[in-house]
């Protein structure tokens, strides 16, 4: 990553033109590296998180979250879940604030082929690998299940 001083010059000012507090600086410093990751991610994916909506935005949300739940317990290193859980808080705002709620891809709630509507799906990445999903049949009580791998999805709460 560039220099942090570096990326605040090219927004126009160091701390001391800011008037920045030390605490001020540190914060603002964050949402740099967070935006830096942001213009990688946007040269690559080309704004596809405005394909999916608020909802789909929530999720990644969640599962950043968990992610970074394994850098605080040292299974981990990397400091861009927390990051991109920054990112994915501003592509839920914006994509909220727009009014793309749902996943605006296929026209709304996702739909398995076993008939039972997704009301909601995350997933926990390595090391891990657990999926998690909350189905709902007509207007039952939603379920959710669980799933390690691709291994068969598990009851976990009803």
């Amino acid at each position: 990553m560039a220099d942090l001083n570096q990326m605040a010059v090219v927004l126009g000012a160091r701390r001391s033109e800011l008037g920045f507090t030390e605490n001020e600086w540190e914060q603002f410093n964050i949402y740099i590296e967070a935006f830096q990751l942001f213009l990688e991610r946007e040269a690559k994916y080309n704004s596809l998180w405005m394909k999916y909506g608020a909802a789909d935005s929530f999720q990644h949300m969640r599962s950043k979250l968990a992610r970074t739940q394994f850098l605080l317990e040292g299974f981990t290193e990397d400091q861009d879940d927390p990051l991109d859980l920054i990112n994915y808080t501003a592509f839920f705002l914006r994509n909220f604030r727009a009014g793309r709620i749902k996943n605006t891809a296929d026209g709304g709630d996702m739909v398995v082929t076993d008939g039972y509507r997704i009301v909601d799906k995350w997933c926990t990445d390595e090391p891990i690998s657990r999926e998690y999903r909350t189905i709902q049949i007509d207007d039952s009580k939603p379920i959710t299940q669980v799933r390690e791998g691709d291994g068969e999805w598990e009851v976990l709460r009803a």
